[in-house]
């Protein structure tokens, strides 16, 4: 377990939120941090929410990233290259979890 954790870079596997099989790639967050970890340990990192990031989703075609804070906030950005915000929502007024 400890090796794992280690190759996860210190994220437990209770703590991802998501995984993409067609690029190897799994999401997780970590305070107001959205983590893109591939296979071959390069990471890509999100930064660009207000708040503490509380679950991140990869869209159904690998494509968007999906990640929402505790203020209600829904973000839809790119997987890919400089992380393009597509759209942001306010869908809830509080928290949102998985």
């Amino acid at each position: 377990m400890e090796e794992l954790t280690r190759a996860l870079g210190g994220a437990r596997p209770w703590d991802l939120d998501s995984a993409d099989p067609r690029t190897n790639s799994i999401v997780y967050t970590n305070g107001r941090s959205v983590i893109i970890r591939w296979h071959n340990g390069l990471a890509s990192i999100y930064c660009e929410q207000a708040y503490q990031a509380t679950v991140a989703r990869f869209s159904p075609n690998g494509e968007w990233v999906f990640s929402a804070d505790l203020s209600g906030i829904v973000r839809i950005w790119g997987h890919h290259g400089d992380h393009v915000l597509k759209n942001g929502f306010r869908v809830l007024s509080g928290r949102i979890d998985r």
